[in-house]
This record gives C-alpha cells, structure tokens and sequence, in this order.
C-alpha cells in the first residue's frame, strides 16, 4: 500500500521499528542505529518478556548496557503490519564490532563479516519462533544469549533479523555503511542497534555448560560449590529458557567463607519441566581479590529423594554435597543424588600449557653413548556423560626416576584429584625420547599393557626421525597384553616417540600399567625373531640389553 504523501509503502508482514513511531512505513528516516525493539536486558533474563508489548510497554526502550566476559540475554520484538491476516517467522540475532559492520561478509574475506557472528539462545536454537495476529505484535519468548568479548575505543552493534514464507530475506552482500543504512531503512524486517558494552573493572571468568533433564520433570538443587574462592569475590549463576519455576538465575553474591571452611556454596532449588534443555552459564567476579591456589567452582545438579524412595540406598545426605537443610521442613527430603558435575577451574588464570616432563640425556648421563628413554610430555584424558552433557578433562602426572642396573627408567603417575583441560585423540598419550647410545643393530621396542580391559587399544609411533618405529592399534584381548616391532637403528640415534591407549568406553581397573621398553637385541637372538620392520603381538621382550624403559600406571 502506497502512501501517495510521503512516498512510502505500507510493510503487510512482521517487521521490527528502527524508531518508536514506525508503523510499518517504509523506507524508513532517520537514525537506523538505535531500534528500541532490539533489547539487551542485562544478565537477568525477564521472568514474563511478553510485557514488552504491553500497551504501556511498547513506548518504552528496556534496552541495557552490555557486560564484557558475561552472560546477557537480548530479546526482540516487533509487529504485523498485515491487517488481515497472522504472519509467523523466524527471528535471527547477529553482533559485530563496528569497525566491521561494513559487510554481512567480507568479499575479500569470507570469515569475516556480521553473518558469520550469529548469536543463539540458550536451549541451544539458531532462530526463536515468533508469530503476531493481523496488526498485532510480537516478541521473542526466548531470548538470545551472548557473552562478548571486551573491547576497546569500538563499540558493538547488535543486527536482527526476520525470515517469513513471504519475505524470506536473504542476508545482503553490501560494501559500505551507506549502503547498510539504505538497506536497513528500506526493510522492515531488518533491525539496528548500537549498543555500550562495558569492560569488567576486574577480572570475570564465565563458562556455559549444557544441561538436558530428559523426560521427567522434577525438583533439582541447582547447587554452585566455591572452592578457594577468596572472600569478597562474587559468583552467579544464569539460563535465559523458560520453563523452570522459579527461573534459573541468582544474581552476583558476595563469597563469604565460613569461618574454618574453604567452600561458600550458592543453591537454587527449582522445579524442571520434562524435555527441558539449555545452557546454564555461570561467573566468577574478582571484585579486586586474588585467585587462590587450587581455586575451582563445580555445578552439580542435585535430585532430591525421599526417604521411602528405592532410590535411597544410592543417595548422599544433602550436607555432602554443601546443601543447608537448616530451613527444610521435616518431611523434605535431606537426602540426594548427584545428575552430574562441571567444573571451571583457576579462573580468570588462563588455562596452562599442558605440563611438559622433560630433561636433556646429557643432565642424566655425561656420556653421549649411554642410551636412555626419557618421558617428555604426558596427557591424560578423562571422558564422562551425565545430565550436564558429554565432557572431557585431563590428569596431572607425577614423575619419578628410579636407576635400575644403569639404566634410567622413569614411572608416571596419573593424578586422578587434579582436573584439568586438555584434547587429544587417544585418552592418554605419553611421549618420549629415546637414544640407543653405542648399542647399533637390531633393536626391539615394546609396549606391554597390564591389567587395561579388554577391547581397548594400545599403539605406539616416532615422531620424528629416518626410521619409521611404529605399530598400528592392537585390540588388548590378554592380559597381560604387548606389541612390539623390530627395526635396525645406527649408533647413537635419537627419536620422539609417542605411546598411546584408547580404552573405547571400557574402565580402568584400581592397578593398571603400561610399560614402554626398547632392546638392543643380542647377537645370537633366532634370526626369525629379527625380519625389519615386523609387529609382534604377544611375543614379548626378547632376549638383549635394556637400553631404557618407561612405566605409566596408577
């Protein structure tokens, strides 16, 4: 619909204002930067958003400022300029810097660009559903979440976006702010706003985490344990999806110690409905204080049993798990069952590099023609799957060198109290560097698995080096279990080399090792024993000199 005064044509679907006298006239005049129905609404998502359309409501800009290395939540709403009919669709959110808002994507550059930054919300959805009734209005039942990066002499903008069977509105390929504007003006369904994001004074940690309940709904203990957190730091704890009564959110509160204890805990008891999925995202503040050693902050959703429940014998009082049942009453439940565990971990400390064991042959032997096998790194990986999603986590090791009939052999020990991060595409890997010192010829190199289940793997490569030292994965099928092969190496000859175990969802037992060991093989060993290269399964160590040896167990 044409209006013949202004030269404007009358938007017959859902469409989002740039100002607040839109009406669905466009193209539209003015500032197109600062659209009030793109609304951040801080880290505390709105308990009822539908009040953002109320008559009251929709004159008014709910939009906040924006946190830096924080959870926010943004919602959209908009209207149907379609008097006849309903209009439903979709509605996408996107941010950028705006020092790059020039292109939706870069031509010189396809990575970059506002349509490669699309923000989701928390149950994990690219787009939120909305619909209005003939000239009626909308709003995003859930909002998106986004955590921004801090930045500096620059400030964000916040793009959204409609998809409708009539305007299905592929994303622009534009060159220069001019032509954004003209194009945001010219499309209703099109949304800008520039929006102050403001950097922590302190330093702030926030790690998201997924949860799912599955299909029975319920009451959980939403239960955040502080571990060496420092007094006067501050935590929270945050889901933008709705459907959890009262909402998952409790606001920044101040860690307080108890006099004697290292762990503050913070815990919202909530009723989950069924099928309910979504990230949960949570925050350390520094407020100025010091991380301290050891410092980690673990969620565990905890279910409540019932002392008549058969499901009794597998629960922990509730104490255990750092839960108050100072003010339940006497026919609450005092009792648990812990759904999962996510830990983050020595926030806002970056993550370390993974430990490296390592010394040089000559600060163990003054002699270059003694030989040695020495561990130069170890990973440990440990997988799980619980209510809180799929999650990996790596061990600390220690490391011990023990002199046996002058050979260095050196044992590592898997910490399993020490989570860490780490990924790798075995579930432990252990590298080494070897040298055969004077000990030329036929050499033997094994790896020996004892007490590891069977059905897992066990492999070992060079990582460096002319000669390839390798055996492929071996299903463990004895225990114990060895592979090894059989090369001919030149004197004083160095490689790195890598051992590896998958264990294929099996579990290790409580006494478990692995034992990496090369051999000079003697002289007078069978000649049917020493083809080059060969795998050997089971064969085992053969008669020669140990030229060094590593032992991994727990």
């Amino acid at each position: 619909m044409k209006n013949q005064a202004n030269d404007q044509t009358q938007w017959t679907d859902l469409y989002i204002r740039h100002q607040f006298d839109d009406t669905g006239l466009y193209p539209t005049s003015g500032s197109q930067s600062a659209s009030p129905d793109v609304i951040p609404s801080g880290d505390n998502p709105y308990s009822d958003p539908s009040q953002l359309i109320t008559d009251t409501n929709w004159s008014k800009d709910f939009g906040n400022s924006t946190n830096a290395s924080q959870a926010n939540y943004i919602y959209l709403r908009g209207a149907n300029g379609n008097t006849a009919a309903k209009k439903s669709g979709q509605s996408y959110l996107y941010y950028s810097p705006a020092s790059l808002l020039l292109w939706p994507t870069d031509p010189t550059d396809p990575t970059k660009g506002w349509a490669n930054n699309p923000l989701r919300t928390s149950s994990g959805a690219q787009y939120v559903d909305v619909s209005a009734e003939a000239g009626k209005r909308f709003y995003t039942p859930e909002p998106f979440q986004w955590i921004p990066a801090q930045i500096y002499n620059d400030h964000y903008c916040l793009i959204g976006r409609l998809v409708t069977t009539d305007n299905p509105n592929p994303i622009p390929a534009l060159g220069t702010l001019t032509d954004f504007a003209a194009y945001i003006s010219q499309h209703p369904n099109m949304a800008w706003r520039n929006v102050v994001t403001i950097n922590p004074a302190q330093p702030v940690s926030t790690t998201s985490v997924d949860y799912s309940q599955g299909q029975d709904g319920g009451y959980v203990y939403m239960n955040l344990r502080c571990m060496n957190a420092p007094d006067g730091s501050a935590v929270s704890l945050n889901c933008g999806t709705s459907g959890p009564n009262p909402p998952i959110y409790i606001p920044q509160t101040i860690v307080k110690n108890p006099a004697g204890s290292s762990q503050f805990t913070i815990t919202l008891y909530t009723n989950i409905p069924g099928n309910f999925r979504s990230n949960i995202t949570y925050s350390w503040y520094s407020n100025g204080t010091t991380p301290l050693p050891g410092m980690q902050f673990i969620l565990d959703p905890v279910m409540p049993v019932a002392s008549s429940s058969p499901l009794m014998r597998f629960a922990r009082p509730l104490e255990y798990f750092g839960i108050s049942t100072a003010r339940l009453g006497a026919a609450e439940p005092k009792h648990g069952i812990r759904l999962g565990s996510q830990t983050m971990q020595s926030p806002p400390v970056a993550p370390p590099a993974p430990r490296v064991y390592s010394r040089s042959r000559s600060s163990v032997k003054a002699s270059a023609a003694v030989s040695s096998l020495l561990v130069t790194g170890v990973s440990w990986l440990e997988r799980s799957s619980s209510i809180l999603g799929a999650q990996t986590s790596s061990r600390d090791v220690s490391l011990q060198d023990v002199l046996v009939n002058d050979v260095d052999t050196q044992v590592v020990t898997i910490d399993a109290a020490t989570p860490g991060l780490g990924s790798t595409p075995s579930d432990l890997t252990m590298d080494t560097a070897l040298n055969n010192g004077d000990h030329p010829g036929d050499t033997q190199v094994a790896l020996t698995a004892t007490g590891v289940p069977t059905g897992a793997e066990i492999w070992f490569e060079n990582l460096d080096g002319s000669v390839t030292i390798a055996v492929a994965p071996q299903r463990v099928n004895s225990d114990p279990f060895s592979v090894s092969t059989f090369v001919t190496l030149e004197a004083d000859y160095s490689v790195k080399m890598r051992v590896c175990l998958r264990l294929n969802g099996t579990v290790l037992p409580s006494t478990w090792s692995l034992k990496f060991e090369v051999l000079a093989i003697s002289p007078d060993a069978p000649a049917a024993q020493r083809p080059k290269p060969l795998t050997v399964v089971n064969g085992g160590p053969h008669k020669g000199t140990l030229l060094g040896r590593v032992t991994v167990k727990d």
